[in-house]
């Protein structure tokens, strides 16, 4: 009996587990690429200046499919002239293009590449002093997608602090936008309009966006680095470390205590430091001093005794007649004195 509860117990733990595997797997299968070099718009929409509202049927027009979107308008720019004019530039938007994309985690836009098609100015703008040169903006309201929406529809932009000017490619097929990361006001999501801004008369059909209409920069974080973990040593108690301290509220250190000299075993006399330079080994021993001078004091007493006794023996010797003098005189004289 025992043993068919547990196996009617691992029975449903294996179950509930696969169960939890099978809810996790499309989360991970929608889980964004990592390795994304390239993505498409969102949102698309193409705002035709002939509508100014809804009520207005929208005209067709040679040289544009049903989804190519087009660039068209007419730009002054004193500037751009070979004599400088103070005149202020003047732009008439006819059509123009909104985009929007929504970037990947840690990615970054880096450019838009549009592909010109249909009946354009392209080849004529080429050769003018501009050349052909759009202008992006940042959108700064919402829109929805669409072709061929009236302007009442358009979402605002500006270009007064942000924009970046397209190129035409070598090819003359393709417009590329480079820099386009400046236009980016928020965290994952770019939104952007397309103007004419060629000198004179300009009109771009481009054709539908794809997949790859912008390029992305990818900025992967590495892992942090953590320090290795050190092992602490084996206790019998459970202690708890406490965290180091911080060194902002740690006291003042005090100043450190002077050395001193190691004690010394009793057996090995220690002997005492001195200044003196004169002072040696016999003078520091107390016992050899005292010998010394009982020495040198019985030797003066033997040579005095000595010498008294030399002193004693000679005057036995001397009648007490004789006369005392110095040398050659000292013996008896007689007769005359000697003459001097």
């Amino acid at each position: 009996m025992r043993r068919l509860i547990v196996v009617g117990m691992l029975a449903t733990l294996g179950t509930t587990t696969s169960g939890a595997a099978y809810a996790v797997s499309p989360a991970a299968h929608n889980a964004p690429n990592a390795g994304v070099t390239h993505i498409g718009p969102d949102k698309v929409a193409w705002y035709d200046a002939s509508r100014p509202t809804a009520t207005a049927p929208p005209a067709p027009m040679a040289g544009v499919g049903p989804k190519d979107l087009v660039v068209a308008g007419f730009t002054l720019n004193a500037a751009l002239l070979p004599i400088s004019l103070p005149i202020p530039p003047v732009r008439q938007v006819a059509d123009f293009v909104a985009l929007s994309f929504r970037l990947p985690a840690e990615a970054s836009p880096a450019s838009l590449t549009l592909h010109l098609t249909g009946s354009n100015t392209a080849a004529i703008d080429a050769h003018l002093p501009s050349g052909v040169t759009p202008i992006a903006c940042p959108v700064t309201s919402t829109f929805t997608s669409g072709w061929q929406q009236p302007v009442d529809a358009a979402p605002k932009y500006d270009c007064s602090k942000r924009s970046t000017v397209g190129q035409l490619g070598a090819n003359g097929k393709t417009v590329t936008f480079p820099g386009i990361s400046r236009l980016l006001l928020s965290g994952n999501s770019l939104s952007l309009v397309i103007l004419p801004g060629s000198l004179g008369v300009e009109r771009l059909v481009f054709s539908a966006p794809t997949s790859s209409t912008l390029s992305l920069l990818s900025f992967a974080t590495s892992p942090p680095i953590t320090a290795p973990v050190v092992p602490s040593p084996p206790s019998d108690t459970n202690t708890q470390i406490p965290p180091p301290p911080n060194p902002t509220d740690a006291p003042p250190i005090p100043p450190a205590a002077p050395a001193t000299r190691p004690a010394t075993a009793p057996s090995q006399p220690v002997i005492a430091p001195t200044t003196s330079p004169g002072l040696t080994a016999a003078a520091l021993s107390k016992p050899d001093d005292r010998r010394e001078r009982a020495a040198a004091i019985a030797m003066l007493i033997a040579l005095v005794a000595t010498a008294g006794w030399l002193a004693a023996t000679d005057r036995r010797k001397q009648p007490l007649s004789a006369e005392l003098g110095v040398g050659r005189f000292r013996s008896s004289r007689s007769g005359p004195p000697p003459t001097i």
